[in-house]
């Protein structure tokens, strides 16, 4: 028996120690996920909180983990158009969103892609040394210059650069190792975005 299966038997055995492994195992993707289409964190973690209950409260009728995970995803994304499409809501739409909801991704398995990519490079970058997970984030993810870093940290921006070029070089040899072409592919934008910057 699998670890996914222990824990689905425990969820349907009302044990929360079942829901608790499906929240950590797909909870961040979701969140980020609902993030995408909503772009209010507070809104997006509330959703998934909100589609988790609603796991719990029919967790008798999934018969595997993939079909959870299938349901999270649909009813994630469901409950964010509703949230979108609700009249109270309509004056929180900004251009991209609202185009979004007119032309909506093709394909749901795509999102849940990209969710995953994403949750996979933020844990590489949360395993970097610590200096060099700092400047990455600070450098690529909250798009600070190489003043604002320096200002920060209290380094040289050659201590910076020198700083994000050995996480950039990590970064890439964890991808290559583990045959993440989607990562490789991600960082090589985000350093020629960063250089085009």
């Amino acid at each position: 028996m699998t670890r996914s299966e222990t824990y689905l038997n425990e969820l349907h055995d009302g044990r929360e120690s079942g829901l608790h492994y499906f929240i950590h195992l797909h909870g961040k993707s979701l969140r980020f996920f609902a993030y995408s289409l909503i772009r209010s964190k507070e809104v997006a973690e509330e959703i998934v909180s909100d589609v988790f209950f609603k796991l719990w409260n029919s967790r008798e009728r999934f018969t595997g983990a993939q079909k959870i995970k299938a349901f999270l995803y649909i009813a994630t994304r469901n409950a964010c158009y509703d949230y979108l499409e609700s009249p109270k809501n309509r004056i929180y739409y900004d251009a991209d969103i609202t185009d979004q909801l007119q032309h909506p991704q093709p394909d749901l398995l795509a999102g849940i892609i990209e969710s995953e990519l994403v949750e996979l490079v933020y844990q590489e970058i949360n395993n970097l040394p610590e200096q060099q997970g700092a400047v990455f984030r600070m450098s690529y993810l909250e798009g600070m210059t190489t003043d604002e870093i320096c200002d920060t940290l209290g380094i040289t921006a050659n201590a910076v650069f020198l700083t994000r070029s050995r996480a950039l070089a990590k970064l890439r040899t964890i991808f290559q190792g583990k045959q993440l072409i989607w990562h490789l592919a991600f960082l090589h934008w985000i350093e020629i975005d960063k250089w085009v910057n």
